[in-house]
């Protein structure tokens, strides 16, 4: 993996964070911000639920996706926007639990597009459950 070009790159994540509404909305948690890696973390609640106890897919989509981008956005230039452009989840299992939690990864860097990864696991009973994998693209832009 390559360094980051952003002395600052944790703090402008954290703030992309904060001032991005749908992660307000969901209420994601930044959890880990290492360069090319983010992984983000979000407390089950009702709201988020299409079967009983379990979070929806489009949950775990966007955990995964949000995840992916901010590891990307960890290797750009400081003041660079990233955003997604083409992404697929599989989904392994259920995500019932307590906790959810998205890694992110990228696979490789890129001047524009960068090829990341995503793993959205959730915590059930005190262990880990893999439940769902994700490829992604970014695209970057510049400031």
């Amino acid at each position: 993996m390559r360094a980051p070009v952003n002395p600052r790159y944790v703090e402008d994540v954290a703030a992309v964070v904060e001032a991005t509404p749908a992660m307000r909305f969901y209420g994601f948690e930044l959890v880990r911000v290492e360069p090319g890696i983010v992984e983000l973390a979000l407390d089950f609640r009702e709201s988020l639920v299409a079967v009983p106890g379990t979070f929806q897919g489009t949950i775990q989509g966007a955990i995964a996706d949000f995840a992916g981008t901010l590891a990307a956005l960890t290797l750009t230039e400081r003041g660079s926007k990233v955003v997604t452009i083409d992404y697929t989840i599989k989904f392994m299992e259920p995500a019932k639990g307590a906790r959810l939690f998205g890694r992110g990864r990228v696979l490789r860097p890129g001047a524009s597009l960068t090829f990341c990864a995503a793993d959205v696991f959730v915590e059930r009973d005190g262990q880990e459950r893999h439940c769902a994998s994700c490829l992604l693209t970014t695209k970057s832009f510049a400031p």
